[in-house]
């Protein structure tokens, strides 16, 4: 499959609960499609962005299921390992999937799925942080005394 395909499917394949399913439409510019029959996001793919993925369109990924402990929660997940290309180093997911999906964030990298930037910096930006500072988009608005 081509990486684009493969990414919207990806999306499509958000979570089995209606919720996650819901939160994941409300986003702005989600695009979600039909889900295949018996393909679940986290558990047959990880929730990783088009960087961790690599070059090559065909990956062999190794699939562990329950066999790590996420970094951030303490849950068990189905973790997964493969090697993006010839000369480098294998990736491994090391957030559950429930939270990169929560958060928006790839599982491996952490860095933000749309925007590709670190958490931090990106809910800065956004204004997430103290709004009473901020002024439109996350800008440092001007004062006078």
């Amino acid at each position: 499959w081509p990486r684009a395909r493969a990414r919207s499917r990806a999306m499509a394949m958000a979570s089995s609960s209606s919720d996650t399913m819901a939160r994941a439409a409300a986003r702005p510019g989600a695009k979600l499609a039909q889900t295949p029959d018996g393909m679940r996001l986290g558990e047959d793919f990880p929730f990783v962005c088009e960087v961790c993925l690599g070059p090559n369109p065909y990956l062999r990924m190794l699939k562990m299921p329950n066999s790590r402990e996420c970094k951030i929660s303490g849950r068990p997940y189905t973790a997964f390992r493969w090697q993006p290309g010839a000369e480098a180093r294998y990736k491994e997911t090391i957030i559950a999937p429930e939270v990169a999906i929560a958060k928006n964030v790839c599982q491996v990298c952490l860095m933000d799925m749309e925007y590709n930037l670190p958490v931090a910096v990106r809910d800065k930006l956004m204004g997430t942080g103290s709004a009473g500072q901020r002024g439109v988009g996350g800008v440092q608005m001007p004062t006078s005394d």
